[in-house]
């Protein structure tokens, strides 16, 4: 059987109906706990306000508890984004300073080739300037293994 969507009326009714409900439970117990402390002398009496009393004692300190430990959490999370900002600012940084020292070894390479006429140079001029061409993976290998052959044959 499919549920229907109920009217906002109707749900408020039935919460307001709800609500109604709980007050007359208190309002029940509370009668209750008259009648019963009418019948009950006064030793009685006082031991059970204590009881009780100790009870709530207890629960408004387990409340404490978990509203502390509520407050801990939700300085935590709100923490969290400032570190996920500040550490994503960070990596930036680092990204460009990669970016930054790749580019100067590529210019130093570049150099290096301009240096020594019996080798060919790897890139392609397509008259744009030294940096107008990114040298894929294969080419990226092939100019480690000319630095080294440049290195060997100085030496």
């Amino acid at each position: 059987m499919a549920l229907r969507k109920a009217p906002p009326a109707l749900i408020n009714q039935c919460l307001e109906g709800f609500s109604h409900l709980q007050a007359y439970e208190v309002e029940y117990h509370g009668l209750q706990e008259e009648l019963t402390d009418c019948s009950l002398s006064d030793n009685q009496r006082m031991h059970k306000l204590e009881k009780t009393n100790s009870s709530l004692h207890k629960q408004n300190c387990d409340l404490l508890e978990q509203l502390q430990a509520a407050n801990g959490r939700i300085q935590s999370l709100g923490a969290t984004p400032e570190k996920l900002l500040t550490s994503e600012s960070k990596l930036k940084q680092a990204a460009l300073a990669l970016e930054l020292e790749w580019s100067a070894l590529l210019q130093t390479v570049e150099q290096l080739w301009r240096q020594t006429p019996h080798y060919p140079s790897p890139w392609v001029t397509d008259g744009l300037g030294p940096n107008s061409h990114q040298p894929t993976a294969p080419e990226q290998g092939f100019v480690v293994d000319a630095i080294n052959r440049f290195a060997n044959s100085c030496q």
